[in-house]
């Protein structure tokens, strides 16, 4: 059907239709380097069970996606120019979220609570439309790749239709007069199974936004 998804994105989330195809080369070359590496008068034993092979890092350069690495690079410097002395993320990577902790004490919030413990970050529950904090308490906020996925069936927001508007919108009161709010959304045409594309955005926090 036109305009409809591609077979290899419907098999994504079990399999990578790309790499099947590509496997039986990889996993030749990686038997052939198995052996030559056995051939070395000073090489350890290899044992079967403890074979792990990693048959997709021959790369001419290291792999990253652009997308995170300059919206988090964007924010933390963000951040580190406002100098708060708390900050609190709600939603983005948990590895933004620990490097934050360099530059401030961090509360992150987030619907699935990190279960981990690290000096200067407390991590507690909680959902985007219904924060844990009393309105105006919040300094200094980010909120990364976040708002774009309510109302689309990924958490329990999955009954909020409205896009950006309903959980940039609730952020406001909570936020304090003078707070830095950080946030990144994406730009497409239509709206996927992690992606809302409309853009009613508060005034207030419409200038804090990397879009």
């Amino acid at each position: 059907m036109k305009g409809g998804p591609s077979f290899s994105r419907l098999l994504e989330p079990i399999l990578e239709p790309a790499r099947l195809f590509r496997a039986p080369g990889a996993y030749a070359r990686h038997l052939r380097h198995r052996r030559l590496y056995q051939q070395h008068s000073a090489a350890e034993r290899l044992r079967w069970r403890d074979e792990y092979p990693q048959l997709w890092d021959r790369l001419p350069s290291s792999p990253y996606d652009p997308h995170y690495f300059f919206q988090d690079t964007w924010a933390a410097q963000r951040i580190a120019e406002a100098r708060p002395k708390r900050h609190v993320d709600i939603g983005s990577r948990v590895d933004f979220v620990g490097f934050l902790t360099a530059l401030a004490k961090v509360t992150f919030v987030d619907i699935r609570p990190l279960a981990i413990e690290l000096e200067g970050l407390t991590c507690v529950e909680g959902n985007i439309l219904a924060l844990p904090f009393e309105d105006g308490t919040i300094p200094s906020a980010s909120c990364l790749h976040v708002a774009e996925h309510i109302g689309l069936g990924r958490t329990e927001t999955s009954s909020i239709l409205r896009g950006l508007s309903e959980p940039l919108a609730s952020l406001h009161g909570w936020l304090r007069p003078e707070a830095g709010f950080y946030s990144r959304c994406p730009s497409a045409s239509r709206a996927s199974s992690s992606m809302h594309t409309e853009s009613t955005i508060p005034r207030r926090l419409s200038r804090c936004l990397m879009i």
